[in-house]
């Protein structure tokens, strides 16, 4: 994407599934916010308004794929002979019509190379490889190999890299190290990578390769502002979905952020979304931001419209990791060793904020927080099975799922009425 937007182009980005941190790197790479296009949130109709967000006033679209090109969820059972993965990378480039570019490991390979990427290329009929990069590439005598052997599969080598030769980037349990933790050596590592896509890639054979894309929904000048939308952003709330900040606009909300470990937000916010990341880095900043505590205390307990999800969904609890936090609803939280991940229905047992259970959105979870208590208020179904979703009410949503309004487009304006409701109830 770097490479791309150096030569002259305006790249836009955008991110198959529901992934926070590799669209903060496009960002970093092209100076343009990335989207996320997720059809097991969003469906096909969303992830085709998603894509023509991302892609207006650009040159070109670069789509990051999810794990491999077929890897998929099952969240309403196996896919039947015909159909490709829900949620899968095929999926989507089938879904738009768009050509894919597989990148292979083609270390410790010789042969064997030539058939996996015959076997992606003609695995369905649904998906266009149109061209390779060969990373791990040993040596000169490797690539000459692997050239010869991919021609028989019918994909053209768009370039290739060398072993090792590429700078690594730090990670950890969720990922790579996030963007806003270190802004300044991820925008160097992006700037290494451009330069070795640039000697190693050809550029031109591959912008020749991009296809036009199907439109979207039209783009929406957001109306005056009626209502004010805080949201916590920062290093220790990066996960956030670009489009719901946009939505919100679209909606009648002035969006304004600000950073947990150092302010609060504004008294007069009409609605509070406390994002996920990585509070448990940060326990003493937090802790220490007694405006902050004390403005989620207060905000709960006096009934503001708020969304806490995750790691925000933490902040309101009596504690993280045995650190004092807000005290706002009765649970404490801490990080455990193993994962919860995969996509959940979320319905609500009573009428709680945003209408989620007339809309019944479609959420997504990753982390490895436990809690000693989970709300009564939301049901989150996998399947037939469910299990306690989180706290609910009718001003409240808070739990460990991540909500994207593509899912329920409706609730944007439902949560603009929220806010202005309680705004007359208070001053009335």
């Amino acid at each position: 994407m770097r490479a791309l937007a150096d030569s002259g182009l305006a790249v836009g980005a955008a991110k198959v599934g529901p992934d926070f941190i590799d669209p903060a790197y496009h960002l970093a790479a092209t100076g343009r916010p990335s989207y996320n296009l997720d059809p097991v949130m969003t469906g096909e109709i969303g992830v085709r308004n998603s894509a023509a967000r991302a892609a207006r006033n650009c040159d070109l679209l670069c789509i990051e794929g999810v794990m491999g090109l077929f890897d998929g969820t099952h969240l309403n059972g196996p896919p039947a002979p015909d159909q490709l993965p829900e949620g899968s990378t095929a999926a989507v480039a089938a879904q738009l019509g768009l050509p894919v570019i597989l990148v292979v490991d083609a270390s410790k390979t010789s042969h064997s190379i030539a058939a996996t990427v015959h076997g992606f290329a003609t695995w369905s009929n649904q998906v266009q490889v149109v061209g390779l990069i060969a990373n791990q590439i040993a040596s000169d005598s490797h690539l000459e190999m692997v050239e010869s052997l991919i021609s028989r599969a019918g994909v053209p080598l768009i370039g290739h890299f060398r072993r090792d030769e590429l700078p690594r980037r730090p990670s950890r349990h969720l990922g790579l190290n996030t963007v806003a933790e270190d802004s300044k050596s991820a925008s160097h590592w992006v700037a290494a990578l451009a330069e070795a896509a640039k000697y190693r890639l050809d550029l031109g054979k591959l912008v020749s390769l991009f296809t036009h894309l199907p439109a979207g929904e039209a783009a929406v000048r957001p109306p005056p502002a009626m209502a004010t939308a805080a949201y916590s952003s920062g290093s220790a709330a990066s996960f956030i979905y670009q489009e719901n900040i946009e939505r919100l606009a679209e909606a009648g909300f002035e969006t304004i952020p600000f950073d947990p470990r150092f302010e609060a937000p504004p008294n007069d916010a009409g609605l509070l979304w406390l994002h996920g990341g990585y509070p448990e880095l940060y326990l003493e900043e937090i802790a220490g931001n007694a405006k902050l505590l004390a403005a989620l205390r207060e905000r709960v307990a006096m009934g503001k419209p708020t969304i806490a999800e995750c790691g925000g969904h933490q902040l309101l609890g009596r504690s993280l990791n045995g650190t004092v936090m807000a005290g706002a609803l009765p649970f404490s939280s801490w990080i455990g060793e193993k994962p919860v991940i995969g996509y959940r229905k979320l319905t609500a047992r009573w009428p709680v904020l945003g209408a989620v259970e007339e809309t019944t959105p479609i959420v997504h979870e990753f982390h490895y927080g436990r809690s000693d208590a989970t709300g009564e208020g939301l049901v989150a179904f996998v399947g037939s099975r469910q299990h306690p979703g989180g706290f609910g009410t009718a001003n409240l949503l808070s739990s460990y799922h991540h909500l994207h309004l593509g899912s329920a487009p409706e609730m944007a304006a439902s949560l603009l009425g929220s806010a202005l409701r309680y705004g007359a109830e208070r001053s009335g």
